[in-house]
C-alpha cells in the first residue's frame, strides 16, 4: 500500500539521538497516490498550557488515481473535548478545503462526535454518511459512533459499510464498499 502522513505534532525527541516524536492523521491507498498536501484546520493544542483555537495542521488530502479516475481523499481528527466550539470551527474549515475540489470526495476520520450532532450537521448538506450502523467507540466495547466514512453526493455511492470487529486500536474501523460513478 501507499501512505500519506499529515502531521498534527511534530515533537523533538525525548532522548538524544532519537527520532523525532510525530502525531497527525494517515491515509493507506492501494491506489496510486498521485499528490497529498497536508491543510490546516483550527485546532486547540494539546501540547502547550492554555491553549487557544488557531490554524494547525492535520487535515490530509490526497489524490488517489482510480482506474483512470481521480478520487479525492481527506483523512482528519476533530476536537476532542465536550465543548463543541473548536469542533464547530473545524467542520466549516473542512468544508472550505473540501469546496476547492471538484470530482469524488471521500472523508474519513474520527470526528469526536455521534453522526446527529449539531456540529457535524454541515457536513451533512454536503456528504453522505457511509453509516455503519454500529458503534466504533471504545474499541473494547463500543458505545457510540464517532468515526466516519462520509463521500460526495455527486460521483460516489455507498455501497455498504460495516464496523470491523478489532482491538487494533482505541477505536473500531469502519469499513466501507464505494462505488465511482463516471460523469
Amino acid at each position: 500500500m501507499q501512505v500519506s502522513f499529515a502531521p498534527i505534532y511534530s515533537l523533538d525527541p525525548e532522548t538524544p539521538g532519537a527520532s523525532r516524536r510525530e502525531f497527525g492523521v494517515a491515509v493507506l491507498s492501494k491506489y496510486r497516490i498521485v499528490s497529498a498536501e497536508n491543510h490546516e484546520i483550527t485546532r486547540l493544542s494539546t501540547q502547550v498550557p492554555n491553549p487557544v483555537p488557531e490554524p494547525a495542521p492535520g487535515f490530509g488530502e490526497v489524490v488517489v488515481r482510480v482506474k483512470g479516475m481521480p478520487v479525492h481523499v481527506y483523512v482528519t481528527h476533530l476536537d476532542y473535548r465536550g465543548d463543541p466550539s473548536v469542533r464547530i470551527a473545524q467542520v466549516a474549515d473542512t468544508r472550505r478545503v473540501m469546496a476547492e475540489d471538484e470530482g469524488p470526495k471521500v472523508l474519513l476520520g474520527d470526528f469526536n462526535a455521534e453522526p446527529g450532532a449539531p456540529e457535524l450537521a454541515p457536513l451533512w448538506e454536503d456528504l453522505t454518511d457511509a453509516e455503519p450502523n454500529a458503534p466504533t467507540f471504545p474499541a473494547l466495547d463500543p458505545v457510540k459512533r464517532i468515526d466516519f466514512v462520509a463521500v460526495s453526493k455527486d460521483g460516489v455511492r455507498v455501497r455498504d459499510a460495516a464496523v470491523a470487529e478489532t482491538l487494533a486500536s482505541d477505536h473500531r474501523p469502519v469499513v466501507a464498499d464505494l462505488l465511482l460513478l463516471r460523469r
